[in-house]
């Protein structure tokens, strides 16, 4: 996008493309399948894409402490306090990840906090300019709640897949167990294998939107 506009505006519209798809998406189901059916299959579909994203919302801080053996660090907590200053915000807990490769990452839960963690990779090529840049990146995330806003649609993608899979599975149930007039078991097979084609299109409109936000 030319502009801080024309990004702003390409992000609302990449986040109304994800919610206008999963309504289109209840609404198609609905005028198959009938509300009441269609209803229960969406809170089934929306528990299971919802609790592990909780999970990993509430927990991701120790997990990832865990995998990349991160400890704290002074002199970049040093660094990210000077930073989170400038940007007029309260400075997250600045982590070593233990990792080779130039990286840095910012993560956080309403239980743990929030964290910025930059490689010993990054530490060993970047000048001081250069590592408070990328800091000032990852402060961003923070500051416009990137990671709550990533989580809230990477729902929409997992619940239209797992209305695919229930689908799926009560369509070859019927096909095995009796046969239907009309072909119900074939056309929830059907049914169940297009929106699992669908909830692959809308993970890459959510990568995209995550690929703007990044930019912006």
């Amino acid at each position: 996008p030319p502009s801080l506009d024309a990004l702003r505006a390409a992000m609302l519209a990449t986040g109304a493309g994800v919610i206008g798809g999963a309504l289109l998406v209840i609404a198609g189901l609905s005028s198959l399948l009938g509300a009441e059916l269609t209803t229960q299959l969406a809170g089934a579909a929306f528990l299971f894409a919802l609790v592990p994203a909780l999970f990993s919302w509430l927990f991701s801080p120790v997990l990832i402490n865990m995998m990349y053996g991160c400890r704290p660090d002074p002199e970049v907590q040093e660094v990210v306090n000077r930073v989170a200053e400038r940007a007029g915000m309260k400075p997250p807990k600045a982590v070593v990840a233990r990792a080779s490769e130039p990286n840095a990452f910012a993560y956080s839960s309403p239980l743990f906090g929030r964290y910025v963690a930059v490689t010993e990779g990054m530490l060993r090529i970047a000048s001081r300019e250069e590592l408070e840049a990328v800091i000032g990146h990852e402060l961003g995330h923070h500051k416009h709640g990137d990671n709550t806003v990533m989580l809230l649609f990477g729902l929409v993608p997992s619940f239209v897949y797992f209305l695919g899979r229930y689908l799926m599975f009560a369509g070859a149930y019927q096909s095995d167990s009796e046969e239907r007039r009309g072909g119900g078991g074939a056309l929830f097979l059907l049914a169940g294998v297009a929106l699992i084609i669908v909830s692959v299109i809308m993970q890459l409109v959510v990568l995209a939107l995550s690929r703007l936000r990044e930019y912006y």
